[in-house]
């Protein structure tokens, strides 16, 4: 009896290690929508909380892009090595009723379609990590600086060009 109980804490043991090694690198167009989509959500909010826990709004619907291709005009290797890589963007909205940031959203985590891993997250002050030197997974074996949270003085469209052309009249 011992001996099947020991067996069933090995075999879970064993389950749930594989389970975060699978994690570890996820290949999304494998995976349905909901389970894709479940998996973004969940790995948007916790690289948000590592990195921005100040940011992290937990009823807040988080928005999933359609699949983009990477660009960059940066030249280090690192970085230029992943043009074209395709990658979804996962959003956290900001409800500008309760608080003013740069940007419309509390943080947006880009993550890699085909292996699961964050590559960037953005926060609605305009601060961000990238993790193209030093892998998310790396990052967080080390104690995590928090990007603190910041409101905005005024919340400013940068797409709005009005007050641009009005400066110049």
């Amino acid at each position: 009896m011992r001996k099947i109980q020991l067996y069933s804490i090995v075999t879970v043991l064993s389950l749930l290690f594989s389970l975060n090694i699978l994690a570890q690198n996820v290949k999304l167009d494998t995976l349905s929508k909901t389970a894709r989509e479940k998996y973004l959500v969940n790995l948007a909010i916790e690289v948000t909380k590592t990195h921005g826990s100040g940011y992290y709004r937990p009823n807040s619907k988080a928005i999933i892009s359609e699949v983009k291709k990477y660009t960059t005009d940066d030249t280090r290797v690192e970085i230029s090595k992943n043009i074209g890589r395709e990658y979804y963007e996962v959003y956290f909205p900001c409800d500008f009723t309760k608080e003013r940031l740069e940007w419309n959203f509390t943080s947006k985590v880009c993550i890699w379609k085909d292996n699961g891993q964050p590559f960037e997250v953005f926060f609605g002050n305009g601060m961000g990590v990238n993790f193209f030197f030093k892998s998310y997974k790396a990052t967080r074996s080390n104690k995590v600086e928090q990007i603190p949270y910041q409101q905005a003085n005024e919340v400013i469209n940068i797409f709005d060009t009005t007050k641009i052309e009005d400066e110049f009249k």
